[in-house]
């Protein structure tokens, strides 16, 4: 996981973020260095495997909050380590999904 508090770029597009990544990490659609990126202020990208539902393809998605009032994309980030680290999922309430956007799709 890459965490910062800022960022040099400016406005809070975590989309600009997750561009600059990808100019660093050469291997970000397959093997990435870091499969969550969280940035105050400017949103929370992470990484999930998936099967395509239309034609069964194993996918990389790299999905994406914006940055919220009261650093809501922290909080997100800080669930989303809470489910990895003990393999169990907060409840819907605490996690709303329709947040969740897909930057990036990537075809194995």
């Amino acid at each position: 996981m890459l965490f910062a508090y800022d960022s040099d770029l400016v406005g809070d597009d975590i989309k600009k973020e997750f561009e600059r990544y990808k100019k660093i990490d050469k291997n970000w659609n397959s093997n990435p260095v870091f499969y969550v990126l969280c940035i105050f202020g400017k949103g929370y990208v992470f990484t999930q495997y998936a099967t395509r539902i239309k034609d069964n393809k194993k996918v990389l998605l790299w999905k994406y909050i914006n940055s919220q009032d009261g650093y809501f994309e922290v909080a997100c980030c800080i669930s989303g380590m809470v489910n990895t680290i003990t393999g169990k999922s907060f409840s819907p309430y605490l996690f709303d999904e329709s947040n969740i956007s897909i930057l990036e799709e990537v075809e194995f």
